[in-house]
C-alpha cells in the first residue's frame, strides 16, 4: 500500500470517528419539547419515516415522549393504505392493458 493511500485511509477513519462524535454531541444538545407529540405530529412523523426524511429533532422527540403503540398503529395504517394504493394502481393498469 502506498503512503498516499494509507494517509487517505487514515483521514477517512478519523473523519468517520468525528462524524459519530458530532452526531452524539448533537443528539445530547437537541432541545425537545417536554410534552407528548400531538396526533398530527405522530402522523407527520410516520409519513416522514416512510419516506426516510425524518428530522433528527423529531426523531429524538418521538423516542423521548412518544407512545410506542400510537406509532405502531399509525405505521400499520399507513402500510395498509400504501398496499391498497399499489394494488389499485396495478389493477387499473392491467384493466387498461386489456388483461
Amino acid at each position: 500500500m502506498s503512503d498516499n493511500q494509507q494517509t487517505t485511509d487514515q483521514k477517512r477513519v478519523v473523519d468517520e470517528t468525528n462524524i459519530k462524535k458530532t452526531t452524539k454531541e448533537e443528539l445530547d444538545s437537541i432541545e425537545v419539547e417536554e410534552k407528548a407529540p400531538s396526533f398530527w405530529q405522530i402522523v407527520f412523523s410516520t409519513m416522514s419515516a416512510f419516506l426516510g426524511v425524518q428530522s433528527n429533532k423529531n426523531r429524538v422527540r418521538d423516542f423521548k415522549h412518544g407512545n410506542f403503540l400510537a406509532y405502531v398503529v399509525s405505521g400499520l395504517i399507513f402500510t395498509a393504505i400504501f398496499i391498497f394504493c399499489v394494488v389499485s394502481v396495478v389493477k387499473l393498469v392491467l384493466s387498461n392493458a386489456g388483461m
